[in-house]
């Protein structure tokens, strides 16, 4: 399948037979576009009968995320993505695992995140080391930081197949 112009800006691909894929950063706007769509495809195809689209917020997860990452305290970004999305006519359910956390879900997510930081990290420096080797006369400089490069994604692969 031959892909658009269109489609191969929003991806981001460009010849890069290295990356397989690029994450795009979603708008607000666009979680709230998709909601509408889907919803909306439901009631043409009579799936659902309700007046108003529907979100389901896991507030554990959404708040050890802003946990002493941001300025806002747990309970604050959940009321206010919460809040954002009822002034958009979305219905939101908040879903909560009781007054504590198990640890064991933090540590659990912890190490999802840490495994998926990793990843996006080596696409990174596969594209860096994709660009190095395309470049036409290297000098010694170049060739250096291409070996240098080559030796970490070798590591943080070892890592990454460690954490599967």
């Amino acid at each position: 399948m031959a892909m658009t112009p269109i489609l191969r800006r929003l991806m981001g691909i460009s010849s890069q037979k290295q990356i397989l894929w690029k994450s795009l950063g979603l708008q607000f706007q666009d979680v709230i576009y998709f909601l509408e769509q889907h919803y909306l495809q439901r009631r043409r195809n009579e799936l659902t009968r309700r007046q108003r689209p529907r979100i389901t917020i896991d507030v554990s997860l959404l708040g050890f995320t802003f946990l002493n990452k941001t300025s806002l305290s747990a309970a604050n970004a959940v009321f206010l993505i919460a809040k954002c999305f009822a002034e958009r006519g979305i219905d939101v359910i908040l879903d909560a695992d009781g007054t504590r956390r198990h640890h064991s879900k933090r540590a659990h997510q912890d190490r999802v995140a840490s495994k998926d930081r990793l990843r996006i990290e080596l696409l990174g420096l596969r594209a860096s080391l994709g660009q190095l080797i395309h470049q036409p006369n290297p000098t010694d400089e170049i060739i250096a930081e291409k070996d240098e490069l080559t030796k970490t994604i070798k590591t943080k692969e070892k890592q990454y197949q460690r954490s599967l």
